[in-house]
């Protein structure tokens, strides 16, 4: 699901200026469209870890996969500077909710070296998706400028599939 969902935001960081300037607006139009967006990231991650504490990581992150899946398939639809940073500031949402939620689902019963081991094939993971979600947006962009955020949206839907569908065994916490 890492990997789907940062390749979602490699397609999106590597569209959005494309499809900005067909739309007309500057780069700074399009800066502040993107640059605006972190704020709710910021501000709903705070939340987000909470929330999933509450109703269950898996649940919460998967709801921030399907809305990826619903905010990148909305972006082709702005046609001007308002309505790029509304679907802007829904991606950046969507992706608070998505990761604190999926860090701790990945963490639970880890701690010192174990929590080591447990991350980096995380790291890995969304690392090597926002690489995949670059080079493909590169292609996808040369064939219709709206693809990439189309199939950004099908990535995320699959991500919150997987989210919902895939369990991976939980560890044994060792008791002292």
């Amino acid at each position: 699901a890492s990997f789907l969902m940062d390749g979602c935001m490699g397609v999106f960081n590597l569209a959005l200026p494309q499809f900005g300037g067909q739309l007309g607006l500057s780069p700074a139009e399009i800066g502040l469209a993107k640059g605006a967006a972190t704020l709710p990231y910021a501000l709903i991650c705070v939340f987000a870890g909470a929330l999933g504490d509450r109703l269950g990581w898996r649940p919460v992150a998967a709801v921030g996969c399907f809305c990826i899946s619903v905010s990148h398939f909305f972006v082709p639809m702005a046609n001007g500077l308002a309505s790029l940073m509304i679907v802007c500031l829904a991606v950046s949402a969507a992706q608070g909710l998505f990761w604190p939620p999926f860090e701790g689902m990945t963490g639970v019963g880890k701690s010192g070296a174990d929590l080591s081991k447990q991350l980096v094939p995380l790291n890995v993971s969304w690392s090597l998706g926002y690489m995949s979600g670059l080079f493909a947006c590169g292609y996808l962009i040369s064939t219709f400028i709206r693809l990439p955020f189309y199939v950004a949206a099908g990535a995320g839907f699959v991500a919150g599939l997987v989210v919902l569908i895939v369990r991976v065994p939980e560890q044994q916490v060792p008791s002292e």
